[in-house]
């Protein structure tokens, strides 16, 4: 029976919702103690039936989230900044290794594997979705690892 309630609340604690805006298994690859970046991933889904915008995401563990974008020019991967990514209505944003994702500097103290972190999501309607991005180890790995 325990077994059953931890699956559960873990189940309810991946999924974050603010009105018709919910962020699905939001994880960060652990890194190196002396690493001067991380990324952070997850799935950002619009359930609504008019587009939101994601402006701007914060969080308490690090002095600043970027959203990025992985583009390849040229045979030449290149990341760039996104001052605002639109999600179409019904649609989702996934924020992944190799794509978007949001780029971690500054950070304040350690991250380790097992830690979460709350991050703060701003949207262009003015709606504000809290969520929590749990530290996977390297172990894990990036698709399917142990901590989802």
């Amino acid at each position: 029976m325990k077994k059953v309630f931890a699956v559960l609340l873990f189940l309810v604690s991946s999924i974050s919702m603010a009105g018709d805006i919910a962020v699905e298994d939001a994880w960060i690859q652990d890194a190196p103690p002396a690493a001067r970046v991380m990324a952070a991933y997850m799935r950002i889904v619009n359930h609504s039936d008019h587009a939101v915008t994601l402006e701007a995401v914060e969080s308490d563990r690090f002095g600043a989230v970027d959203i990025h974008a992985t583009e390849v020019h040229h045979g030449m991967v290149h990341m760039s900044e996104r001052r605002a990514v639109p999600i179409a209505p019904g649609e989702s944003l996934a924020l992944e290794p190799g794509g978007h994702h949001l780029m971690l500097r500054k950070a304040k103290g350690s991250v380790r594997a097992g830690d979460r972190v709350t991050f703060m999501l701003h949207f262009g309607n003015g709606d504000i979705l809290e969520t929590v991005a749990v530290v996977r180890g390297s172990d894990a790995g990036t698709a399917g690892g142990a901590a989802r």
